[in-house]
């Protein structure tokens, strides 16, 4: 039966949702959003289809790097390889132990394909294992009419001391495991049904342990968290048609492009304010000699650019350095008067400061799924200068080191009665935290909009930057 556009749509969606969950640790999550799009690719006729592929590869390196289940994950993969040969791991979950499972489930299909060529005929069917047996054998049912009873067989290796080999399965729309004991044949197999009242919906679950006289499970072949799935009806009918090739699970598309690892650049310009307190920069005394402060809310004008570069540990997590620099604009320039080399009089211009420079290391995180507008948070630390631009008129209305701020024989400097605008540094030492969100243009570059909140000691600061940007992953 060809699968519907909408099944395909609903089971890449379960898949990004899926690692987005296992990116902020939500492994149950994770794992539970996985087992629902292995469901759909059941009960919609997806069991040859590359996205049921993937979804196994995924829930096989969750199963490792979240809850180290090797055996369970290398069955994943292993049914990925069964469907999908030549699959390769998704490079977001690519780790040296995720790698070593995959590549070993690869070797143990490749070396069954191999010994299944030279030693029986293609069309045979293989009637299981004949000689020693590893845990618990099982080939899983894949698919069974609508009504039937459905057959579950199993044979125990040596080693494995069990008083019952239990069959577990569960309905559709039923939360909880029904159970019952599997029978030995004379075959060495043993054998239980799931009746025909749990074989009545789309799909029905299950799952064979072994258990010791405690019924404690001993050994198993899936499990109530990770069971086998039997399409039930129409959707275990026929071949699938083939998959047009934007049905696919490409390495572009899985995962997209702000959910993967890499080097991560980005630049942003903006402006900000915030609360400042301290000595102004030119202008330290009154014209009575007596120090001036600031204490007030004041802008970080004129703006400032950030440049960023760093690198995504993993999906959504991103480690990096960025440097502020600020041009400042609106300072006074202060005159006094002092003595020249030749003894006589000079003037003297005392310029305020044009820039200031930060920089800063920062830990993002980007939240939800991957899409269109993400949101992120971040914080950061760092060391270096803030300026704010501040009023001291109504401490000193003749700008200059001495009270002596006009200069006859300069035009352009400032009368008694001009504005005295003079700068307050912040810093040297910062930490704070920034939130915003990434507008993704392309696959791998979103604009980004966000504000940075800033403390400054142990010259004081409360600032805010409104920052405008653009972030690129490589």
């Amino acid at each position: 039966m060809a699968q519907s556009e909408e099944a395909i749509s609903k089971v890449k969606d379960l898949n990004q949702k899926a690692l987005a969950a296992y990116e902020n640790l939500d492994l149950d999550e994770a794992r539970k959003l996985l087992t629902d799009a292995l469901e759909i690719c059941a009960r919609e006729g997806m069991n040859e289809h590359p996205w049921k592929a993937r979804s196994h590869v995924h829930l096989g390196a969750i199963l490792v790097g979240g809850f180290q289940q090797n055996d369970l994950a290398a069955k994943q993969f292993q049914r990925a390889f069964e469907i999908q040969p030549g699959i390769t791991l998704t490079p977001a979950l690519r780790n040296p132990e995720t790698v070593a499972v995959f590549e070993q489930a690869k070797a143990s299909m490749d070396k069954d394909a191999a010994a299944a060529s030279q030693g029986r005929p293609s069309e045979a069917p293989s009637p299981g294992p004949t000689g020693d047996v590893s845990g618990i054998f099982h080939e899983p049912v894949a698919s069974a009419p609508v009504g039937a009873e459905v057959e579950v067989r199993a044979r125990v290796g040596p080693g494995i001391s069990f008083k019952r080999l239990v069959l577990a399965y569960r309905p559709e729309g039923v939360s909880t495991f029904l159970a019952r004991d599997m029978v030995l044949g004379a075959d060495a197999w043993f054998a239980a049904r799931i009746p025909e009242p749990a074989t009545q919906g789309g799909l029905v679950q299950y799952y064979i342990e072994a258990r010791d006289e405690a019924g404690q499970a001993v050994a198993n072949n899936g499990s109530e968290a990770e069971p086998h799935v039997v399409a039930l009806g129409d959707a275990a009918l026929g071949a699938l048609g083939a998959a047009e090739d934007d049905e696919l699970p490409t390495e572009t598309e899985t995962p997209s492009g702000d959910d993967r690892t890499g080097f991560v650049f980005g630049a942003s310009v903006g402006t900000g304010f915030g609360y400042v307190s301290g000595t102004p920069e030119v202008n330290t005394r009154t014209t009575d000699d007596e120090a001036i402060s600031f204490s007030g809310v004041a802008p970080a004008k004129v703006g400032h650019l950030n440049l960023e570069a760093g690198y995504a540990l993993r999906p959504g997590f991103i480690l990096s350095a960025m440097v502020r620099l600020q041009k400042v604009s609106g300072p006074t320039v202060a005159y006094g008067v002092g003595q020249g080399t030749d003894g006589k009089p000079k003037a003297l211009e005392y310029a305020p400061a044009t820039g200031a420079f930060a920089a800063f290391g920062k830990a993002t995180w980007l939240l939800g799924s991957p899409g269109t507008l993400r949101p992120y948070v971040s914080v950061l630390g760092g060391a270096g200068e803030l300026r704010h631009v501040v009023d001291i008129g109504s401490q000193r209305s003749d700008c200059g080191p001495l009270p002596r701020g006009y200069d006859p024989d300069n035009p352009e400097s400032p009368r008694p009665d001009d504005a005295c605008i003079d700068t307050v540094k912040s810093g040297p030492v910062f930490a704070g935290g920034s939130a915003g969100v990434i507008v993704k243009v392309a696959d791998a570059l979103g604009l980004t909009a966000g504000i940075n909140a800033l403390v400054g000691l142990p010259n004081v600061a409360l600032h805010a930057d409104l920052n405008l940007g653009l972030l690129l992953l490589m």
